[in-house]
């Protein structure tokens, strides 16, 4: 049930007209007579015929039409009244029908004017036009002062006022009928109007003023008809009369344990929208969990003893109007945010909300309703839109309802609201980029910052960064880690991972982004799967097989070098493309079809920032099946400035052994290491290129010690990788058992095994 409320903008209904009265002024007699009237109204050149009263409805017996105009009156001495009658007077009626509109005092204790007034219902107008209000009008009793004034209202198709003319006075019109018209701009979203006649008199102890009108009219420019609307549409708008009811009843907890505590019957009350909570913010409406009546201190009604509310309340925000009856009812709007405790992922939990159109008939009974969850029928941010199909004389509500149990109000931030509008949100918040560009490279020690760059979403923003997916929080080694900026302070090889920032708006959306940072440590470099690759070609001459002067070099395609990062291991091929691409070309192929060149393919880390140090680059070849014609070997060069020369060191890779290399480095020069295949041009078919090498990590010597009844295992370790310690107790077992799985360090990590057996055997895996 919700309350009815008055529709804005009416006048009170008040008794200005006594049948049984005696009057001394023959046009009082008149409105003793018949209390009826038919008035031609042209609405649009729309031809109506209407009724006004004083204060009562007339009989149907009367013969009297559909009330269209309403009197109102000050005092018991003032009268509106309205006629078809025309028995005496001096004036003869202009059109055969006309409404008749008395002001009359004899009282000195009468108030000033307005004393009485007469005012249409609503029609339909054209908006962004020029109206013309224009009716016959004729003042036969004329004593002491008075000033007849009319008005024009406009009003949206849901009853909200936008502005009006002005009274415009006629005062000058006589005792015969004179034509009286002004013409006044309708605002461009205006789809309705009334008119409004007063009667302006001064108080006095002798006077009388009596006004005739006759064939009322509004015409616009375009003369368009406009029939009464069929349908009409309503949003969220925050111009509308809002109101505010509350239904409560006893949550399951409360009626279970407290059946004498909590609930209100169904018999609701009114409530300001405020209390319920739902509040306007410019064109945003924001509904939460209702809290005034939380109370646990005194009041036990409201509030179980396990702290939760004993009562689920039901708040109604809505807007009530009877000119929406009889038409095909649209309320639309959009679900900007959806955070009410239960919302996410569209499941029910202890708060919803719904958006209905409710009809009621005389009473107040539900004679029709809609609704739609704003919970589960929708997404946490959408459009909803629902109908109602009304019966004429109803009362029409739509709005919101939220049911959910009295909340604390310590708590009731975490329990969410939901911001609907009558627009659709903006886009949400977008992470445009992270500078430096992915990959980031820095050295151990050394400092970096990651900048984030953002667009769009709702103010205000919050931020977080994170590394590999877990939350960043402020220390010594982080800064920034919930702004636009992640300083990384004195970098350890952990530091090394996927650094992301969520970027989140006030409507609860989230945008990512992420940028991946490489450390280097100079003293252990590696073929980092993270990092980025190049890859070149330099080209020599077949000198009677074997490698012939230097021709050319040039950047070449990484898959066409056949080279690339499988799992986290670097892997390499001979080069086929080139003799694929190249036949005919003498410089790679003789006529005979056999190969004219060799290609010193290279596969490899560039890095500046390395130099000046002394580079140590290490790895472990677990396999080299490459044809030994070509020699497949890993380098590491220091190019001086514009590549003018070069200082390297290299070693040919052994399937199932470790490899090192170290070089003194000079700052400011250009470091680059890798991996290296020397061999012919073969042909795709050639069998010569079939084979693969491959480079990962260096595989650490497992050091183990045992101490009472602990063994202790102890490995170096790589940053940027994950390493498994399994054991079985006889190596006859069937299966390998996990012990510890870890992520490197770049440092030694120790891992211990609290065993009683006699014997254990351990392996190490490093992915």
């Amino acid at each position: 049930m919700y309350k009815p409320a008055t529709p804005p903008g009416c006048f009170s209904r008040l008794t200005s007209i006594n049948p049984s009265a005696s009057y001394t002024n023959p046009f009082k007699q008149l409105a003793a007579l018949c209390i009826c009237a038919l008035l031609g109204l042209n609405a649009f050149g729309q031809t109506t015929n209407f009724i006004a009263d004083g204060g009562f409805e007339i009989p149907a017996a009367n013969s009297c039409l559909a009330a269209n105009w309403t009197g109102s009156a000050n005092d018991t001495h003032d009268s509106v009244y309205a006629t078809n009658s025309w028995g005496e007077g001096a004036v003869l009626p202009h059109s055969g029908s006309f409404l008749m509109y008395i002001e009359a005092s004899t009282a000195a204790s009468d108030p000033a004017a307005p004393d009485a007034n007469l005012q249409s219902d609503l029609f339909p107008i054209t908006g962004g036009t020029n109206c013309v209000v224009s009716f016959y009008a004729a003042t036969p009793v004329r004593v002491g002062s008075g000033n007849p004034q009319v008005q024009i209202a406009y009003y949206t198709s849901g009853g909200a006022f936008i502005s009006n003319s002005g009274f415009q006075s006629f005062a000058s019109v006589g005792a015969g009928w004179t034509l009286f018209s002004f013409t006044n701009a309708v605002p461009a979203n205006a789809t309705q109007a009334n008119l409004l006649f007063i009667e302006a008199v001064g108080a006095g102890a002798s006077w009388d003023w009596v006004t005739l009108l006759d064939d009322v009219s509004v015409t616009g420019p375009l003369g368009v008809s406009s029939p009464p609307p069929t349908a009409s549409s309503v949003t969220v708008d925050p111009s509308q009369n809002w109101l505010g009811f509350m239904n409560w009843s006893p949550t399951a907890y409360t009626s279970a344990n407290f059946p004498s505590d909590g609930g209100n019957d169904g018999n609701g009350q009114a409530w300001g929208t405020t209390a319920l909570p739902a509040v306007f913010n410019n064109s945003l409406l924001t509904i939460s969990p209702n809290i005034n009546v939380y109370d646990s201190t005194s009041d036990p009604y409201w509030v179980n003893p396990d702290g939760t509310g004993a009562n689920n309340m039901a708040a109604s925000f809505y807007v009530e109007s009877t000119t929406l009856a009889g038409q095909t009812v649209t309320f639309s709007g959009y679900v900007w945010n959806n955070s009410l405790a239960g919302a996410s992922n569209n499941l029910a939990g202890p708060y919803s909300t719904v958006a209905f159109i409710n009809d009621f008939g005389p009473g107040f009974v539900l004679n029709a309703s809609v609704t739609t969850n704003l919970l589960g029928a929708l997404p946490p941010k959408g459009f909803f839109s629902i109908n109602l199909a009304t019966t004429a004389g109803d009362t029409i509500q739509y709005g919101f309802e939220t049911v959910g149990p009295d909340a604390n109000p310590a708590t009731v931030a975490s329990l969410g609201t939901v911001v609907v509008a009558s627009n659709a949100p903006p886009a949400g918040p977008i992470v445009t980029g992270i500078l430096p560009a992915s990959p980031v490279y820095v050295n151990v020690t050394s400092n970096t910052s990651l900048v984030a760059s953002i667009s769009g979403g709702t103010a205000p923003l919050t931020y977080q960064w994170q590394q590999n997916g877990v939350n960043l929080t402020n220390g010594a080694s982080v800064s920034g880690a919930q702004t636009t900026t992640l300083n990384l302070i004195n970098v350890a090889p952990t530091a090394e991972g996927n650094y992301s920032l969520v970027a989140k708006d006030s409507l609860n959306r989230a945008a990512t982004n992420s940028d991946y940072v490489v450390v280097f440590n100079p003293g252990s470099l590696t073929m980092d799967p993270n990092a980025a690759y190049n890859a070149f070609i330099n080209v020599f001459t077949d000198n009677a097989g074997s490698v012939g002067p230097y021709e050319f070099g040039f950047g070449y395609s990484i898959p066409l070098l056949r080279a690339g990062i499988i799992g986290n291991e670097a892997v390499v091929q001979p080069n086929t493309a080139i003799y694929a691409d190249d036949l005919g070309n003498a410089i790679y192929i003789n006529a005979d079809g056999t190969p004219n060149a060799y290609l010193e393919q290279d596969y490899y880390i560039q890095n500046a920032a390395l130099a000046g140090n002394t580079l140590t680059f290490t790895g472990y070849c677990p396999t080299n099946t490459i044809d030994s014609s070509y020699v497949v070997s890993a380098w590491l060069t220091d190019f001086a400035p514009g590549f003018s020369s070069s200082t390297t060191t290299n070693t040919i890779l052994s399937a199932g052994q470790n490899f090192s290399l170290t070089l003194p480095t000079t700052a400011g020069d250009t470091i680059q290491y890798g991996l290296r295949v020397l061999g012919l041009d073969n042909s795709p078919t050639s069998p010569l290129t079939l084979g693969s090498a491959y480079v990962t990590i260096v595989r650490p010597a497992l050091q183990a010690a045992r101490a009472s009844g602990v063994n202790r295992l102890s490995f170096s370790s790589t940053a940027g990788h994950n390493y498994t310690l399994q054991y079985k107790t006889n190596l006859t077992d069937s299966t390998w058992t996990s012990l510890a799985s870890m992520g490197g360090t770049g440092s030694t990590i120790t891992i211990t095994d609290s065993t009683a057996v006699a014997h254990r055997f351990y392996r190490l895996s490093i992915q």
